[in-house]
């Protein structure tokens, strides 16, 4: 998988997320650079359950040092953050 088609992957699941959380209406599209904690799309409940979504769907664990808004405040922050985390799972660190 390229990391296009990776960002993009991404990007559709926290779409799904929002949209089952009803915090996006139909229609509505997520771009790369939306501001999700700063523009109220995501509260700190939300985030939290969008840490624990993304944590099964990627199988990783997001450490209490990472719950930042650099690190989950847009859709590139997100896809970052998990490509991240996947490279420290490959290289066998936690």
């Amino acid at each position: 998988m390229s990391n296009i088609d990776f960002a993009n992957s991404v990007k559709e699941e926290i779409e799904k997320f929002l949209f089952a959380k009803c915090l996006l209406q139909s229609g509505e599209k997520l771009e790369f650079s939306t501001q999700l904690i700063s523009d109220g799309i995501v509260d700190s409940l939300s985030a939290l359950e969008m840490v624990e979504t993304l944590e099964r769907r990627f199988s990783f664990q997001v450490e209490p040092t990472d719950l930042d808004v650099s690190n989950f405040g847009t859709v590139t922050a997100i896809v970052e953050f998990i490509q991240f985390k996947l490279s420290k799972k490959l290289a066998g660190q936690r």
